[in-house]
């Protein structure tokens, strides 16, 4: 199965095409200035670096929240246009579950971290003394400096998907976390890896929408129902009955 991964959830824009547990092509950019523009770019230049044919293309996959509200919207237009044009399925994916999946937990307390706002952060436990938690329930939008009281001055691991939310977090926590970034995970596009991996594949009967569609890209609140606001990105299909 080849899939097209994107991810344009925070500071490093990134697309891969991944067939198996196989990365064919990875290419990514610093996202400043003409967001789409750049996305289109980065599709052009990953298929003429790489011997396959975006007809070939089996299924698309796009982080689509929490991250950055501009561009989780050109992720959710890009798929959903070239879905329509090319009659492939797309599958979005939660960035938490991304981390969680890409990451070696060891045995540690891993907790992720994902900027909203200049001022506040998406934070969510994904392993505890090296198990898998559950990603979706636990999602907490505080400031940074309220996350020291989430995770303990311990052997914890704070992991960041933006390069702000790393210096917010070395200005509140200094050193008493252990900071992992991993805005550059292998394989690069956690999108793609997510759903080469089965991580959403096990269970296509949520993925009867071909597109995504705009209220899929909200924010928790109160660590229930979803809203969008602007700013602050969300997560996909999880608040569909």
């Amino acid at each position: 199965m080849l899939v097209l991964g994107i991810d344009l959830s925070s500071d490093i824009g990134n697309v891969s095409l991944v067939q198996g547990q196989t990365v064919l092509g990875s290419v990514s950019v610093r996202m400043r200035h003409r967001p789409l523009l750049n996305c289109i770019q980065l599709i052009h230049d990953l298929f003429r670096l790489t011997d396959c044919k975006i007809d070939d293309l089996d299924l698309l996959s796009g982080v689509v929240g929490p991250g950055s509200w501009t561009g989780l919207r050109v992720t959710a237009v890009t798929l959903n246009t070239l879905s329509f044009t090319l009659q492939v399925p797309v599958v979005p994916v939660n960035l938490f579950d991304a981390l969680a999946e890409n990451t070696i937990c060891r045995d540690m307390d891993v907790f992720a971290v994902v900027q909203a706002t200049r001022t506040h952060a998406h934070v969510a436990q994904i392993s505890k003394n090296g198990t898998r938690t559950a990603t979706h329930a636990d999602i907490e939008y505080i400031t940074f400096a309220e996350i020291m009281n989430i995770v303990e001055k311990s052997a914890n691991i704070v992991i960041s998907a933006s390069d702000h939310a790393i210096d917010k977090l070395r200005v509140f926590c200094g050193d008493q976390i252990r900071l992992t970034t991993v805005e550059h995970l292998p394989p690069t596009s956690i999108g793609a890896a997510c759903v080469a991996s089965g991580l959403y594949l096990a269970h296509p009967v949520k993925w009867s929408e071909s597109f995504i569609r705009p209220e899929y890209l909200g924010s928790p609140v109160d660590g229930g129902a979803f809203e969008i606001k602007r700013g602050i990105g969300g997560k996909a299909l999880e608040n569909e009955k």
